[in-house]
């Protein structure tokens, strides 16, 4: 048995059944996590989501773009212009993968592995990490998800102020977990960059790079971060290599460390 983190597939189900192929992924026998953003800008989003949500073996942490979808679909956010969801909303199973989307974590532990879309708070612990994930899920699941997706758009970039609501503090956390990249020089939270690490601005910094990150004695596996590509430092491993954006998709194998990337069929 072996079990793999999958870097952002983004609605890219064509290069998704060739790279399990290339793993030689046996649902049932081999576990599959997905690292969040299933779903959206690539051409096949319903047939990554009806895979995934029906395949024994894989599951899948949220992403920004998942999340995106779950906003439309509860009433929250408007589709932009170059969104591709519209197939998965009017599809006749919609509300059943919805509702399995909505059952996923925002954190996933994995023996001396952490998987999350894009970011782990550098100030939180393990402990910590988990409890927020925790409380995000809850919300997700329940009657407070309109609530929560709307102070996750407003979420801002500073520390919170006193007297902040449950909803906001819930938002500022699934915003960590799913949007982040970066910090500025002051610990702030930075989410207008997406570039290149050579192209960071010299008042930000990589959260994983930040200062005053606690020590961490296991590597997080995280997405989100396409123009670094397949990245690793010490405790570290990004893995969304692009795939709809016409570069590669790319797996990572919990038991050896392993990486199989397959090319982009997406022009």
């Amino acid at each position: 048995m072996s079990t793999w983190a999958i870097g952002d597939v983004q609605g890219c189900f064509e290069p998704l059944q060739r790279l399990l192929s290339a793993i030689d992924f046996v649902a049932g026998r081999d576990r599959v996590l997905l690292l969040g953003d299933l779903v959206n800008r690539g051409p096949d989003s319903l047939s990554v989501l009806r895979w995934a949500s029906s395949s024994a073996g894989v599951d899948a942490v949220l992403g920004n773009h998942d999340l995106h979808l779950v906003a439309a679909f509860l009433g929250v956010r408007d589709l932009r212009s170059a969104d591709t969801l519209d197939e998965v909303l009017a599809a006749p199973d919609r509300d059943e993968l919805l509702s399995w989307l909505r059952q996923r974590p925002v954190l996933v532990c994995e023996g001396q592995h952490v998987l999350v879309h894009a970011a782990l708070h550098p100030t939180w612990s393990l402990a910590e990490a988990q409890r927020q994930a925790q409380a995000v899920q809850e919300a997700l699941r329940g009657e407070q998800a309109s609530a929560l997706l709307q102070s996750y758009y407003r979420a801002a970039a500073g520390p919170l102020a006193a007297g902040t609501s449950q909803s906001q503090q819930l938002g500022h956390s699934l915003a960590v977990f799913t949007r982040l990249r970066c910090l500025s020089g002051d610990g702030a939270l930075s989410f207008d960059f997406s570039g290149t690490l050579d192209d960071l601005p010299t008042d930000r910094v990589p959260w994983w790079r930040a200062p005053d990150r606690k020590p961490a004695d296991f590597t997080v596996l995280f997405g989100h971060w396409a123009a670094i590509g397949v990245h690793r430092e010490s405790g570290i491993c990004g893995l969304d290599s692009g795939c709809v954006w016409g570069r590669r998709l790319s797996a990572y194998c919990l038991e050896d460390q392993r990486i199989v990337q397959v090319e982009s069929s997406v022009p």
